[in-house]
């Protein structure tokens, strides 16, 4: 999370105030193309609203993650066919409402024994003892005593109450936590528990490189399962890295068979992935799937928005919508701070939301393609098919109650952290009792089918301004679509009642089969489309779904077949379900699942080929002196060409040099290794772009033309001259010096070719940029 600006003008604020109001016990939709309808607490009987109450200690100067919110926990636990809701409380207690049925709740928190003193934040619903009823874990974080800050596992006692198990299990440490997730990492056929946590300091920043020792105080945690206790074996299994982590997934993404694991972290730490190595450990391998990630990661969410069977990642950031918003809140971006990072080590992260779009080989990020990368003070994303038309829709809670990232309250408080006085502390959280929020929609975002999303607040449910967090859903009303819980602070939980199932046909899935339910694959393929989904109920941000399955099937009323691919890669196919029905998977008639990946249409032959080339880029950024450049010109090169240099009949590589470097050639020997080999280095000072071996001569060997490009100096300046380089047959090139036309431009691109077919080579040299002159263009050649 970065604190600077989220501001609604005052005036509106009011305005939204008086029309909406802060109390949801009236709010009744009734607009008839709602696909959500918003039920009022006075109907739902859910009264549970996270109050917090800042003091000269609990503010989020303090603890700058106060406002972060609650989870929600979905799960059956009364066996009566009728999914319950979970609370967690910050300042208050936990809550747990019993669903009567008919979208109608009873608060059973006072005699259920899961208030729980302490800071709650998420929730993990697991059946951890196998019983068959669903248990409660929560975890627990804040400015509080050490002895509130352990996480809690209530064990459900089939009689209406639940008792904290935690010391019994060994689940004893005092971390920041933030959520938690149970899987079967270790296909040893009982629940392990991941549990994610943030460092208890927010007030030095500095970038540095990341703890990686597995001691620090912020690391995440994995417990193994051994007999109903759980071992923290976080260093042995590989789980080593710092953070502010604020969201955890659980998905398959090598498509191995195995689960890994995902996290994303706050601030300049890198979002993880960690891998799992099918021997009891994993390795952090982020970078090797994503070339960027969001900087101030939330929640995240995966599903399988394009129908392709494969896993996508929705991850939140904090961009606003509008430029005002924008601009109060980021202001232009911190190339030094960027950069600092990535000489640190960490991945590009930029300040947007990341739809991640899995693919056989790893992942594209499409977010602005999307159309859902600007959704302002974000924190559950999820992909539900809301509309049940057999796509996946997304929703995506929003809103924080200090608006902190303001641009002159930071200035401001910047001056007063200065002073170090007790005055000057008070005038600070003065200033922050009349800082107004950032009181926002939630989103609605419909999938349109081609890979974009129409924002469908308003449209398809009533939508007032909250400061929304966790988020859950599940089919409260057993009508077959998805209903959806979202918790807020300062104003009471908001019910949604999904009505697609009235115009749409479903098919809902549920499995039975004991542990092993929890990262089974379940797969429906209907008229030549599949549709993916994983049960995996920890989603969004500190909140638990249900385990049921709905797949929606539009005018459709013919399933083809549903398969189950269970996580000991057994599987069982149904032929032609009937629709609006449900199905389910016990594991009775069970077949060897064999995994079908594609091999990979390339390999990496660098150390068999004994190639350790690796290109330097001179340290220099256009935008400082060209804010309004869409990217830097000066790292556009550098240009490669093949040929046979020295006549040896083997291909050997020419690479060219940034400004400051030289040419390499890359030659190939008779054992097909190459030899690195630094050449022309009187040149070394020009940007090389594009290069070309051709013979200019007609006397048999290649030559070298090279564009020399970038926008190190400014435009029409000798600088940016073409070179050509005559070959002495053997491979050793020399200037011609006086065989080109002045061509001071600076360039891109050269492609010998016979442009007036009269038998002999001509040449194209594109121009790339008019340096110090964008968007003016440059001038090409022939």
């Amino acid at each position: 999370m970065r604190f600077y600006t989220y501001n609604i003008g005052l005036f509106f604020t009011l305005i939204g105030s008086i029309l909406i109001g802060c109390d949801q016990n009236a709010i009744e939709s009734t607009n008839s193309s709602e696909v959500l309808k918003l039920i009022s607490s006075d109907s739902s009987g859910i009264m549970f609203s996270n109050e917090i109450m800042e003091n000269d200690t609990v503010n989020v100067i303090d603890y700058e993650y106060c406002y972060n919110g609650g989870g929600v926990g979905i799960g059956d636990f009364n066996n009566d066919g009728l999914q319950d809701i979970f609370f967690t409380g910050n300042q208050q207690n936990n809550a747990l409402y019993i669903n009567q049925g008919e979208l109608r709740f009873k608060d059973v928190s006072n005699s259920a024994g899961i208030e729980g003193p302490g800071w709650a934040t998420g929730v993990a619903v697991v059946d951890i003892n196998n019983d068959g009823y669903d248990d409660l874990f929560v975890c627990y974080s804040g400015l509080v005593p050490d002895n509130l800050r352990r996480n809690r596992l209530y064990i459900n006692q089939q009689d209406g109450t639940f008792v904290d198990e935690s010391i019994k299990r060994g689940l004893t440490d005092l971390d920041y936590s933030t959520h938690a997730a149970f899987f079967d990492f270790d296909k040893d056929n009982d629940l392990d528990l991941f549990v994610i946590n943030h460092h208890n300091s927010f007030g030095d920043k500095r970038i540095s490189p990341v703890d990686s020792s597995g001691a620090s105080v912020s690391n995440d945690r994995l417990y193994e399962n051994i007999d109903g206790k759980f071992f923290d074996i976080s260093k042995k299994a590989g789980i080593l890295y710092e953070g502010y982590s604020l969201g955890l997934g659980i998905e398959d993404i090598n498509n191995d068979g195995w689960m890994d694991v995902t996290i994303t972290n706050d601030y300049y730490f890198d979002d993880y992935i960690y891998i799992n190595q099918q021997n009891g450990t994993f390795k952090e391998s982020a970078k090797d799937y994503f070339k960027h990630t969001s900087n101030f990661s939330m929640g995240h969410d995966f599903g399988d928005f394009n129908n392709d069977g494969l896993a996508d990642v929705m991850v939140l950031d904090m961009l606003p919508e509008d430029q005002y918003r924008r601009q109060k809140l980021i202001g232009p971006l911190n190339l030094e701070l960027f950069y600092t990072t990535l000489n640190a080590g960490y991945n590009e992260q930029f300040m947007r939301n990341n739809l991640q779009m899995g693919g056989q080989y790893g992942y594209s990020e499409v977010g602005q393609l999307a159309g859902v990368y600007a959704t302002d003070w974000s924190w559950a994303p999820l992909f539900i098919d809301i509309n049940l038309d057999g796509l996946q829709d997304l929703f995506i809670s929003n809103g924080f109650k200090r608006d902190i990232t303001d641009r002159d309250f930071i200035v401001y408080r910047m001056k007063q952290e200065m002073l170090r006085t007790p005055e000057a502390k008070q005038n600070l959280i003065t200033a922050l009792s009349n800082l107004g929020g950032a009181k926002l929609k939630n989103f609605f975002y419909e999938n349109t089918g081609d890979l974009t999303f129409d924002d469908k607040r308003d449209i398809w449910a009533s939508t007032p301004e909250s400061y929304s967090n966790g988020a859950a859903y599940a089919d409260l009303d057993n009508d077959g679509d998805m209903d959806l819980v979202v918790s807020n602070i300062g104003q009471k939980a908001f019910l949604y009642e999904g009505k697609a199932s009235d115009y749409n046909n479903y098919l809902k899935v549920k499995l039975k089969r004991n542990y092993t339910n929890i990262g089974a694959k379940v797969l429906l393929y209907s008229d030549g489309v599949v549709q993916y989904r994983r049960v995996n109920p920890y989603r969004g941000f500190q909140s638990s779904v249900t385990d049921e399955i709905i797949f929606g099937l539009g005018g459709q009323n013919i399933v083809d077949s549903v398969c189950v691919i269970w996580p000991d890669m057994m599987y069982e196919k149904v032929i032609n379900p009937s629709f609006n029905s449900e199905l389910t998977f016990e594991g009775k008639v069970l077949n060897q699942y064999i995994s079908s990946e594609r091999p990979k249409l390339f390999s990496q032959l660098n150390e068999a080929l004994d190639i350790n080339y690796q290109h330097k880029e001179l340290n220099k950024i256009d935008f400082k002196s060209d804010p309004l450049l869409p990217h830097m010109f000066s790292r556009m090169g550098p240009g490669m060409s093949v040929g046979d240099i020295d006549g040896d009949g083997d291909s050997d590589v020419l690479i060219g040099g940034a400004a400051g470097e030289s040419i390499r050639i890359l030659r190939q020997s008779t054992s097909n290794t190459f030899s690195e080999e630094e050449i022309l280095k009187d040149d070394y000072f020009k940007e090389d772009m594009g290069v070309s071996l051709f013979d200019s001569d007609n006397d048999g060997d290649l030559d070298l033309y090279v564009v020399s490009g970038g926008n190190d100096v400014a435009r029409e300046d000798p600088y940016y001259q073409d070179r050509l380089y005559l070959n002495d047959g053997n491979g050793n090139f020399e200037l011609a010096e006086g065989s080109l036309p002045d061509i001071n431009q600076s360039g891109s691109v050269v492609r010998p070719f016979d442009f007036d077919k009269d038998g002999d080579i001509d040449l194209f040299v594109g121009g790339r940029l008019a340096p110090g002159f964008y968007p003016y263009p440059s001038t090409s050649y022939i």
